[in-house]
């Protein structure tokens, strides 16, 4: 029906079907014009009108626009916490969720495991966040350092906190000696031979892992993390519109077809943002802010990604009619 609308307001304004006579052209256009009058003294003339099947060009490719938009579901959105280790943290930490969960349809969230700060932290957040929100929660559990047994501690806490779920991801720097964990999907491997029936996801990225040496060295840590077990991919964050849509094209052209969830960051604060994009090798983005985010939105939604997963950095979500800033 709104179709239908869109379609009878346009053939009324552009005068089809003998609604309203339109103007005939009164001189004939030139042929060096591309689209129409638009050189030279024709291009002032209020006579001349836009040919009947230019104008009908221009309407189907917007209806086809609004039809293409609305043919999706909404996109649902998740969100990435650092945990907190202390009361008066965890109450702070608390109201940015809520700040978030006020502004989208989130549907799950992630606490990272934080250097120097211990995987128990993590957990009570992750169990905090679930309590207050009701929300699934995937704690990140690295690899790096940790042994076998480790990881059956780690499984049977989450167990008993009632998590279903985690993102496994290696962990940064170079393989340690002797690390039973060498690459991410040795990781995943390990943890679902503890537990089949945890839903593992791990990470990817966009404009590539600042540690493989080329784009085909990406895509097969991705189908060894994917054949291993992970059910799910969350991208790294970036910050320049055209690199997701891209990513997605590029590992679907590949062979992998697992829903992929895109991670984009909070612009609360642009300067920590690019901060966090040179320690992660990502580019930066000299005007990252409101609109830039809005572009990244937009084309996670148009390209197919299965959610947005936010990276929140503990920045609270506030927005106001000149955009957003951080505070409560």
């Amino acid at each position: 029906s709104q179709l239908k609308t869109i379609k009878r307001d346009w053939e009324y304004a552009s005068g089809v079907h003998g609604y309203r006579p339109v103007k005939p052209i009164q001189q004939p256009i030139q042929l060096g014009a591309p689209f129409g009058p638009s050189r030279g003294k024709m291009a002032h003339d209020p006579t001349i009108k836009a040919t009947p099947i230019l104008s009908r060009m221009g309407v189907w490719f917007f209806v086809r626009g609004v039809y293409l938009h609305n043919k999706r579901e909404p996109m649902d959105y998740s969100l990435e916490v650092l945990p907190e280790a202390t009361p008066e943290g965890m109450d702070r930490l608390l109201r940015i969720v809520e700040s978030y969960a006020r502004a989208f349809p989130i549907r799950w969230a992630s606490v990272i495991s934080k250097h120097g700060i211990g995987m128990e932290a993590t957990l009570n957040t992750a169990r905090a966040i679930q309590t207050s929100f009701g929300w699934n929660v995937s704690p990140h559990l690295t690899g790096r350092g940790k042994s076998r047994d480790d990881l059956s501690r780690i499984l049977e806490s989450l167990e008993q906190a009632g998590l279903t779920s985690i993102i496994a991801v290696r962990g940064d720097g170079p393989p340690m000696p002797q690390d039973p964990f060498p690459t991410g999907a040795d990781l995943v491997r390990a943890l679902l031979a503890l537990n089949p029936d945890l839903q593992v996801s791990v990470g990817c990225y966009p404009e590539g892992h600042p540690e493989s040496p080329d784009e085909n060295a990406d895509l097969a840590a991705l189908h060894a993390k994917l054949n291993a077990g992970a059910s799910r991919l969350i991208t790294q964050f970036t910050l320049h519109p055209g690199s997701l849509k891209a990513f997605l094209k590029r590992i679907r052209h590949d062979g992998i077809t697992a829903p992929v969830v895109a991670g984009i960051a909070s612009p609360a604060n642009p300067d920590l943002v690019n901060a966090l994009a040179t320690r992660f090798g990502i580019k930066q983005h000299r005007y990252y802010g409101q609109a830039v985010w809005d572009a990244l939105r937009q084309e996670a939604f148009e390209a197919g990604y299965a959610d947005v997963h936010l990276f929140s950095f503990n920045q609270p979500f506030t927005q106001t009619k000149g955009g957003l800033h951080a505070g409560l």
